[in-house]
């Protein structure tokens, strides 16, 4: 543990080459709430209502308005009585979903229902550990490529359709993450899907790329990162008994991403040339990609004084949410970043 400390102390105070841009003004504290324990994490969106899920309260839902002015919970109350082991929640439209994926189980259920109640969606059909919501009868996720029938068990990430319209069934992108060593670490990243332009993305921790699909998994666009130029895929041993891990830490270098109407927010752990130490103090650095136009826009400095851990990022309308050590910040959005949000489907 010292050592990739001290490893990721190195990667993020080493001047990288490449060079950022940091629009003036892009961002100003609107409002912020304490909500005492830091276990929250964003489930999603619905009119004006952002829902929270909670690690140590898996099955409590509650709901902030956008001002962040007041809370209300619910009690989700699934319909089977089962030996969870990583439950969580995520909102979609009206609905929302509780999930394991090493039950694997989902349910679903209305936000609007104050009795919480959690229908079984699937059961034992999929394994997976990522999952985004598309619509009512599909979602997108991440999970294993292992096939008894094909003799396939290697265990690498691979992309899936998981569809319940006419008949439930699974449809696997074996080819849409592209693998450079293990297939699992190398392609290790966040699963993204934009409601608004229907897209689907998947931003690499570690190969400085994103990619952009359609709601079929037909891969339309591979957009690099400002860092491509560093390498960052860790060194992976395998053990005697199959099981790969890292040999040489390696700090993802984006993490927490999020995107709304193409535009695609990426805290970085890689300080740029000519930024100085003592701004990486007391900020972090959110890195904007417009997706509609395939390019780098720019970056922020995320005020962060007493260095809390920044565990999750939204935006929605012209707001900025960060969910950031026992709080939840919102802040407004520039009009000069805020012209760039596009209704409909990016060019490709």
């Amino acid at each position: 543990m010292i050592l990739l400390f001290l490893t990721s102390e190195h990667i993020i105070k080493k001047e990288n080459n490449f060079i950022r841009r940091f629009p003036q003004h892009t961002i100003k504290e609107d409002q912020s709430y304490d909500l005492k324990v830091n276990s929250y994490y964003i489930a999603g969106v619905f009119k004006d209502t952002i829902y929270l899920g909670n690690t140590t309260s898996p099955f409590l839902l509650t709901k902030i308005d956008e001002d962040l002015k007041a809370t209300r919970t619910t009690y989700l109350n699934p319909d089977k009585d089962l030996r969870f082991r990583a439950p969580k929640i995520a909102v979609a439209d009206q609905s929302f979903y509780l999930y394991d994926g090493t039950i694997p189980i989902i349910f679903k259920g209305l936000v609007s229902d104050p009795k919480g109640k959690a229908k079984t969606f699937s059961y034992q059909y999929a394994f997976f550990d990522q999952i985004k919501p598309i619509n009512d009868y599909q979602l997108v996720i991440r999970t294993q490529n292992n096939d008894n029938n094909r003799k396939i068990q290697n265990n690498q990430n691979v992309l899936g359709l998981l569809s319940f319209r006419p008949f439930e069934y699974l449809i696997l992108s074996r080819d849409a993450l592209q693998k450079k060593k293990d297939g699992v670490f190398d392609t290790d990243g966040q699963l993204l899907y934009d409601r608004n332009n229907e897209m689907i993305y998947y931003f690499y921790y570690y190969q400085s790329k994103i990619l952009q699909f359609d709601k079929s998994l037909q891969l339309l666009s591979e957009q690099k990162t400002i860092d491509h130029s560093i390498s960052k895929v860790p060194e992976v041993k395998t053990l005697s008994n199959g099981t790969k891990k890292i040999a040489v830490p390696a700090l993802p270098a984006n993490q927490n991403m999020t995107v709304y109407k193409g535009i695609i927010f990426t805290q970085s752990n890689l300080m740029s040339k000519l930024e100085t130490a003592s701004l990486w103090k007391k900020n972090n650095v959110i890195d904007v990609y417009n997706m509609n136009e395939s390019e780098y826009w720019g970056s922020i400095y995320l005020p962060n004084p007493e260095k809390e851990k920044v565990h999750q990022l939204l935006v929605y309308k012209n707001y900025l949410y960060v969910l950031i050590g026992k709080k939840i910040v919102k802040y407004r959005i520039a009009q000069t970043l805020t012209d760039q949000f596009k209704q409909g489907k990016p060019k490709t």
